[in-house]
C-alpha cells in the first residue's frame, strides 16, 4: 500500500490512501515519534501464518528478520524514499514473494500488482486444502523503528467484521540490504480489544 512519507500511524483508523500530510506531528507527545519496542518473538519453523496453530495464539506478533527475507527480496535500489508510491510497492513485492515462499499450500493474490485494487487489503490467502483465507494488509516504511502507520476507517472496519483474518504487514527499512524486516501483527482488532496493541487518533 502507498504511504504519506510512508504509511505512519499505530493500528489507527485513519484514511487509507488519502493525503494526511503532516498527521504524525498532530499527535501527542506520547505517540510522535514512536519506535518499535523489539518485544516481538522470532517467526517460528512451520505455518507462523497459522492462526489456529498454538505459536500464533502464543506470539500474535511475530518479527521475521532479513536473513529469512533476503531470498524474497524484489528489487534493490527502486525503493527511494523520495517516492512513497514506490516505497509501498516495494514493500508489498517483498510481502507476496514472502508469502509465496512460505505457504506453498496456499493460494497468494497480490492484489495490487497490475494496478491499485482500493481493496481493504494488499494480498489475500487462501488455504486450498481447506478454504480457510487470510487478508494481509501491507504498511511499509524506510524507517528502521518506525512504528506508528496509518490505518483507514474501511480497513478497520473490514478487520472487525466476525470471522474475518486480518493480519498486517509491517515492513521495516524498506530497499535497505541487510536492514529490511518485517513484523506482522494478526488479528489486530483482537489486539487492541485486548490491550495487546494501542490505537491512537490525529487530529
Amino acid at each position: 500500500e502507498v504511504e504519506e512519507e510512508e504509511k505512519d500511524a499505530p493500528s489507527l483508523p485513519l484514511a487509507k490512501r488519502a493525503k494526511t500530510e503532516g498527521w504524525e506531528a498532530r499527535m501527542g507527545s506520547e505517540f510522535r515519534g514512536a519506535r518499535a519496542t523489539g518485544h516481538h518473538g522470532p517467526v517460528p519453523d512451520g505455518d507462523v501464518d497459522d492462526v489456529h496453530g498454538s505459536s500464533c495464539t502464543e506470539m500474535p506478533v511475530t518479527t521475521v528478520g532479513y536473513d529469512e527475507l533476503a531470498g524474497c527480496v524484489p528489487w534493490w535500489g527502486d525503493a527511494e524514499a523520495s517516492d512513497n508510491r514506490r516505497v509501498g510497492r516495494w514493500g508489498e513485492a517483498l510481502v507476496y514473494r514472502y508469502l509465496l515462499q512460505r505457504h506453498p499450500g496456499w493460494t497468494v493474490t497480490w492484489v495490487n500488482e497490475h494496478a491499485e485494487s482500493k481493496c481493504f487489503y494488499d494480498v489475500k490467502m487462501r488455504n486450498v486444502r481447506d478454504g480457510r483465507t487470510v487478508f494481509v494488509e501491507v504498511k511499509t516504511t524506510r524507517s528502521a523503528d518506525k512504528n506508528a502507520f496509518e490505518v483507514s476507517p474501511w480497513e478497520w472496519d473490514f478487520a472487525c467484521k466476525p470471522g474475518v483474518e486480518y493480519h498486517v504487514y509491517r515492513v521495516y527499512s524498506a530497499g535497505e540490504r541487510g536492514r529490511t524486516r518485517i513484523t506482522i501483527v494478526r488479528n489486530p482488532a483482537k489486539l487492541v480489544r485486548e490491550h495487546a496493541i494501542s490505537m491512537a487518533l490525529a487530529i
